[in-house]
């Protein structure tokens, strides 16, 4: 995960299996904004935004 300057915050691999999968992560530490975070599987990538509003 990084926030908007490009800073990464978070860097997790998480080994999943092909179907619905949950990816819990805590945000206490974080500051309320926005941040990215990216999802491969090896050949295509997804990123979306967070927005933390404690």
């Amino acid at each position: 995960m990084t926030n908007l300057l490009g800073k990464s915050i978070i860097y997790s691999n998480v080994i999943s299996k092909i179907g619905l999968n949950s990816i819990l992560v805590n945000t206490s530490d974080l500051s309320n904004g926005i941040y990215l975070y990216s999802i491969s599987n090896g050949k295509t990538r997804s990123t979306k935004r967070l927005i933390v509003n404690h």
